[in-house]
């Protein structure tokens, strides 16, 4: 396995067993969504477009409990949104992050910097 990918595995894995609370779980609000950020070196939109955000689009829409999915594609930058039945939470947060990596091992894609965060709904 590439040595960049097991990084942003272990990472994933890191920061899902110690994430800290956001200020809206503190004030007693579940997250509302799962954001995903993938940085990309050098890939045009259209690139980005049908390497990276399709192929996620379609490994993620199958997720139980999905209500809704937004993306976006730009220069050397793919960005998910995901909505979840009863918000989001570090369990939806590692299941996604186990298959964003698997899909980026499977298209041998290298990100540069690959984030998963629990978040309001604000990114699309």
């Amino acid at each position: 396995m590439n040595r960049n990918l097991l990084h942003c595995i272990l990472a994933l894995s890191s920061a899902a067993a110690s994430f800290a609370v956001a200020p809206a779980q503190a004030a007693g609000e579940a997250p509302a969504r799962v954001h995903v950020d993938i940085r990309l070196a050098e890939r045009s939109p259209e690139n980005v477009e049908q390497r990276v955000t399709l192929p996620l689009e379609h490994a993620l829409i199958k997720m139980p409990g999905l209500l809704r999915m937004k993306s976006s594609s730009a220069q050397e930058l793919c960005r998910l949104e995901l909505e979840f039945e009863g918000g989001a939470t570090e369990q939806r947060k590692a299941q996604v992050g186990a298959e964003v990596a698997a899909e980026l091992a499977r298209s041998k894609i290298e990100p540069r910097t690959l984030s998963i965060e629990l978040g309001p709904a604000h990114m699309l």
